[in-house]
């Protein structure tokens, strides 16, 4: 990518070559960045292989999400809700999910 050409006029002499230098350095500090970042992440997934999770951690997490998931549909639910019966429903849904996730 080639820099546009300088404007013409000797009043934007200066602005133009602020504004052309802080370009190309942001670019440059971006890219350093990035480049740093990669280094980074490699390092770490060589340095610490984590064990796989055991039968009974796979089912605890498993477990978890399936609960937040009805927790958000139950919320979900309860906003949605009209009557107040159904609503009381959602309500005590809601807190025995919670309990659960507590537990």
């Amino acid at each position: 990518m080639r820099p546009p050409t300088r404007p013409q006029s000797e009043e934007f002499d200066a602005v133009w070559e602020t504004a052309k230098s802080r370009e190309f350095m942001a670019r440059g500090w971006e890219s350093k960045s990035v480049e740093q970042q990669q280094e980074e992440s490699a390092r770490d997934r060589s340095q610490v292989p984590s064990p796989p999770p055991s039968e009974e951690e796979r089912a605890r997490a498993e477990r978890r999400r399936m609960l937040e998931l009805a927790l958000a549909r139950t919320q979900a639910e309860l906003q949605a809700a009209c009557h107040p019966r159904h609503k009381d429903m959602l309500r005590l849904k809601l807190e025995a999910i919670q309990k659960e996730l507590r537990e």
